[in-house]
């Protein structure tokens, strides 16, 4: 779309957009992502849930820390 429209990422238009292989890969330049330790969420998504099947009424939340990995699609914003 942004070839389409005489965009240039980075340039004209920033585009962020959650760590992935294939988002990664199919950008020129390289698309800037958020990116979160996904093995560290699963063993905590899979705790919380074993603890929840043991007592139903309690809430969990878990934050986890993200990184922002620049890459060249994110244009430096001026003030």
């Amino acid at each position: 779309a942004c070839d389409f429209l005489k965009l240039k990422i980075g340039k004209d238009i920033s585009i962020i957009t959650f760590d992935g292989p294939l988002v990664r890969d199919l950008s020129t330049p390289p698309i800037t992502a958020v990116s979160f330790p996904v093995k560290k969420l699963g063993k905590m998504a899979i705790n919380i849930l074993l603890k929840r099947r043991k007592s139903q009424n309690k809430i969990m939340n878990f934050l986890a820390k993200v990184e922002i990995i620049e890459r060249g699609s994110v244009h430096t914003v001026r003030n």
